[in-house]
């Protein structure tokens, strides 16, 4: 049932929602809880996160988000901390989906250096100031993607900031 909801959703789009608005969820929400905490259908909805949000959403982290796009960074983290309402953040699972997201951003600030070009090599060619500007604009939406990010992984922002858009700025 939730794996049917699941072919239309697409969770890098801001439109699509939360995986709490599905049916699935709403439906199955309530269930168990009156049980006791020894009966598996208390753990019914972690369960679920566990083994089918999770996957689906690391398949769109890995293969489709892009980390430039501040839309979709805010969507991803979104997701990420509501799937730590129903995880371990310290369990198998939590960790290997934070480094996954983690790796991502990491690639995105590996491929936004800045040129060790002179001011007078940039202003003598058109071609290095509009590619200064490009790489400039790419590490400014970077660095707004990863403001998303500052309750899950505060370390990240820092490293970027400092390490990554200090040379821009020195341009």
């Amino acid at each position: 049932f939730a794996r049917l909801e699941f072919i239309r959703w697409d969770p890098l789009d801001p439109t699509s929602g939360a995986f709490s608005e599905h049916n699935w969820y709403k439906t199955l929400f309530s269930y168990g809880s009156d049980a006791p905490e020894s009966d598996p259908d208390h753990q019914l909805i972690p369960k679920l996160i566990s083994d089918v949000v999770l996957p689906y959403l690391m398949d769109h982290v890995r293969g489709v988000w892009n980390p430039y796009c501040p839309a979709q960074c805010r969507a991803v983290s979104s997701f990420m901390e509501d799937l730590l309402i129903y995880m371990d953040p310290t369990g198998s699972k939590a960790t290997g989906c934070l480094n996954a997201v983690k790796v991502r951003l990491i690639d995105a600030e590996n491929d936004c250096i800045a040129p060790s070009w002179p001011p007078s090599a940039i202003e003598a060619s058109p071609r290095a100031q509009v590619l200064a500007n490009k790489n400039f604009g790419r590490a400014l939406r970077l660095v707004r993607g990863f403001c998303y990010f500052i309750n899950i992984l505060p370390e990240t922002v820092d490293d970027l900031v400092f390490s990554y858009l200090l040379p821009y700025l020195a341009l």
